[in-house]
C-alpha cells in the first residue's frame, strides 16, 4: 500500500512548526529574560533597562560593524545599564571599540542579525518602545 501524500495544509502547518520551532530565543544584553526576536529584546532594554540601542546607534553614528561590537562586548564585559547609556554623553573611542569585540560571545546571536539600517524595522522598534 502506498502512503497517501501530504495535502498542502498539512506540509504548510509541518513547515509552520518547524519554523517555529527553530526560532532562537534571544536574551536581554542585562537580565535572564529572552525573547522570541531582537525587536523584542532592544524594546526590552529600553523600556526595562533605558538603553536603546537604535538611539545609540543613530546618536553616535555606529556602522553595523560598531553596532556589532557593541552587543558583543555588552554580552561579554556585562557593563551595567547606565555605564552603556552613558557612552551617548562621551566621544570616541568607546569601550567596544576594539577587534576583540567582532568575535561573538553567544553563538548565533539573534542582536547579531538584527538589520540595524532597515527603516521599517526601526520605525517598529521605535513604536513598540513608545507604546
Amino acid at each position: 500500500r502506498m502512503m497517501e501524500p501530504e495535502s498542502d495544509s498539512d506540509a504548510e502547518s509541518s513547515w509552520e512548526e518547524a519554523e517555529a520551532g527553530d526560532a532562537t530565543p534571544c536574551p536581554c544584553l542585562f537580565c535572564d529574560e529572552e525573547f522570541e526576536s531582537a525587536l523584542d529584546t532592544l524594546s526590552h532594554c529600553t523600556g526595562s533597562h533605558g538603553v536603546d540601542i537604535l538611539r545609540m546607534k543613530s546618536m553616535l553614528g555606529l556602522d553595523f560593524y560598531s553596532c556589532v561590537k557593541l552587543i558583543n562586548y555588552i554580552r561579554s564585559e556585562h557593563p551595567s545599564p547606565g555605564e552603556v547609556a552613558g557612552t551617548c554623553a562621551s566621544s570616541p573611542p568607546f569601550p567596544w571599540d576594539q577587534d576583540q569585540y567582532f568575535k561573538p560571545s553567544l553563538a548565533e546571536d539573534p542582536l547579531l542579525s538584527f538589520h540595524y539600517f532597515d527603516d521599517d524595522q526601526q520605525a517598529a522598534a521605535a513604536a513598540a518602545a513608545a507604546g
